[in-house]
């Protein structure tokens, strides 16, 4: 089973990071103000300076959401496909923010898509949204591709290009795709003379387990 990501975690941002002000918060957000709104759902949601209140993160994130705020909107459809199972309007909330090329939304929808949640799966559209949240900067989806690409998942299997995706996810910070290029150059130093073929096909998939080139286990 592959590894894949779908979490649409986000840190607060820097104005709003002191847990102490959410009485601010609150009072920009009745006054209109989208960004406090969509932060507040955040906050909610992952209970960050607050208790997590279903309550309150679905009123803030409709307000943001219906306003175009992209993040409230992939927190609304993580939401409806996760907790309640209401697949349709998860899937309506994941449709609009990525239409507005929103990476964590664009990811998002890839993951529906690869896992056939709320559509029919579909490995190739999978693999359409997360090339273009990729392109936008997010590093889970280029990971993701890394893990289509060394398994053959919606896509002809390349090693090659799964280590492309690797390195991209690298650049872009995930330190899980950092440690995989890791052990690719590791496995080329040994001289498998299959290269990233050698290498990526000795990954069975679970995180810290690398199998080295005399077929031992290396842990990390």
């Amino acid at each position: 089973m592959l590894l894949l990501y779908a979490a649409v975690a986000y840190l607060p941002r820097q104005e709003f990071f002191d847990a102490y002000q959410i009485p601010g918060l609150e009072a920009a957000a009745n006054k209109g103000d989208i960004a406090a709104q969509s932060e507040l759902a955040n906050r909610y949601y992952y209970g960050i300076g607050v208790k997590t209140s279903t309550k309150e993160f679905l009123k803030w994130a409709h307000f943001a959401a219906s306003e175009g705020d992209a993040h409230a909107q992939t927190l609304l459809g993580y939401f409806y496909m996760n907790y309640t199972r209401s697949h349709k309007e998860g899937l309506y909330w994941a449709r609009k923010a990525a239409e507005q090329q929103w990476p964590r939304g664009e990811r998002f929808l890839g993951w529906l898509y690869s896992n056939g949640i709320g559509v029919e799966e579909d490995p190739a559209k999978a693999v359409e949204w997360w090339m273009k949240a990729a392109e936008h900067g997010d590093e889970g989806s280029a990971l993701n591709l890394g893990n289509y690409y060394a398994h053959g998942s919606g896509v002809p299997q390349s090693y090659e290009e799964s280590l492309k995706w690797y390195r991209v996810a690298a650049k872009l910070g995930s330190r899980e795709a950092k440690w995989r290029v890791m052990k690719y150059n590791w496995n080329a130093f040994w001289g498998d003379e299959k290269g990233a073929e050698g290498a990526l096909s000795r990954y069975d998939g679970t995180w810290g387990i690398f199998h080295t080139p005399n077929g031992g286990i290396w842990k990390d």
